[in-house]
């Protein structure tokens, strides 16, 4: 029974337990954001961007109790190594997630799919440059809460957990960009409105975001992109986000064309225009990589337990440039 829940090698518990106790103390952060956003004080806004900032900071501080008790390893591991191009990385996430969302918007709005509203066609209240500025912190503390758990914690526990080995292992890693991946969509399926569609391509969001991970080996380009998409696709252009109404907006939109390009009342992750404006993102970003790095490779030494010293050896690196 010992070996089931213990690896006497590392010291520590195996990868399915570890994730087992974050799943736990992440649901325990969830507990006060709850009561704050279920409070009837202040404005909406104001509850929703107070209760996300405090389950980014107390998700942060169980991370760390994470990372120091149960998983064993330096807090920074999760992908949050600050390094001289973090700023520029997550800088270009953020260029690249607004260019994303901003094609899908551009598209719709040529192909007739969208009309703008008349301000004489708002509701009574109107939406202020405070209200955004709430939603500002309300996005950013969604971006970082959700890429350090399902591309920090969850998908280097689940690369460590697929590694038989304690050599780098680009097979294990990649393995636990898709499964992360999975749980990533599954995790989106009971919001309003959601279809196979709309889980599908918010996996394949998991996946892209998950290969920055795998080729940076920095949270910082997804940070950057998961804010950008969901701060411009609702407050700034209308859009429902996930399936959320998003209530007054820059923009005031009336959706129409074809549900399965455009997604409806989910918004445009339910929809086929997402899957290429992904597609795309994951190009910009692949091909960003290759000119700065020379090469696309695969940071295979995230599979490796953490006293496994992280050098990436041959086998472990999976090229994909043309360069001899």
């Amino acid at each position: 029974m010992k070996g089931i829940l213990w690896n006497p090698e590392e010291q520590r518990m195996r990868a399915g337990w570890r994730l087992l106790v974050f799943a736990l103390l992440g649901l325990l952060t969830t507990l006060p954001a709850g009561f704050i956003q279920a409070a009837e004080v202040g404005s909406l806004y104001t509850r929703m961007a107070v209760a996300h900032g405090v389950w980014t900071l107390l998700l942060l501080a169980a991370s760390w109790f994470q990372a120091r008790f149960i998983d064993r390893r330096p807090f920074t591991e999760y992908g949050l190594t600050r390094g001289p191009g973090w700023g520029l990385q997550l800088a270009l996430g953020v260029l690249i997630g607004t260019a994303m969302i901003s094609l899908v918007f551009g598209v719709e709005l040529a192909a007739g799919w969208i009309r703008l509203k008349p301000a004489a066609a708002r509701a009574a209240s109107e939406f202020h440059a405070s209200d955004l500025a709430l939603q500002l912190v309300l996005f950013a503390s969604v971006a970082l809460g959700e890429e350090f758990t399902h591309r920090g914690c969850v998908l280097k526990n689940l690369a460590e957990g697929l590694n038989p080995g304690r050599l780098p292992s680009a097979m294990a890693t990649l393995g636990a960009c898709g499964l992360a991946a999975v749980l990533f969509g599954l995790f989106h399926a009971g919001n309003n409105n959601a279809s196979v569609i709309a889980v599908l391509n918010i996996g394949l969001v998991g996946v892209f975001l998950g290969l920055c991970l795998l080729w940076t080996r920095s949270l910082a380009i997804p940070i950057g992109v998961h804010f950008a998409w969901n701060f411009f696709q609702g407050p700034i252009f209308g859009f429902p986000v996930s399936g959320e109404n998003m209530g007054q907006t820059v923009l005031d939109l009336a959706q129409g064309g074809p549900v399965v390009m455009t997604g409806g009342t989910f918004g445009p992750e339910g929809g086929l225009l997402s899957t290429g404006s992904t597609l795309l993102g994951m190009g910009a970003v692949a091909l960003w990589v290759r000119t700065r790095e020379g090469a696309i490779r695969i940071h295979a030494e995230l599979s490796c337990p953490p006293e496994t010293p992280g050098k990436s050896l041959p086998s472990a690196v999976t090229p994909t440039s043309s360069e001899p």
